[in-house]
């Protein structure tokens, strides 16, 4: 997804919700500072690149060391009879 996407899709999404909430008994200071934090939001998912994190084969690292995924069923009675 683009920045300007996902930036768009910021703004959609806060400014409503947003507007639904400041609507309820007038819009004051402390709901603009909530607007403020909606548009901040917005230019720093802008700002940030969509490049993967530079060590991204972290995750392998971790589960390098922990057993494989056993398909053996688990659950039920001891016997194997449910």
């Amino acid at each position: 997804m683009t920045q300007f996407r996902k930036a768009l899709a910021a703004l959609i999404g806060g400014v409503p919700s947003w507007g639904v909430v400041a609507q309820v008994d007038g819009i004051d200071r402390v709901e603009l500072w909530g607007l403020a934090g909606v548009v901040a939001t917005a230019a720093l998912v802008w700002i940030v690149p969509n490049e993967p994190a530079p060590d991204a084969d972290l995750l392998g690292r971790i589960r390098g060391d922990l057993p494989e995924f056993d398909s053996e069923r688990t659950t039920g009675s001891p016997g194997g009879d449910d």
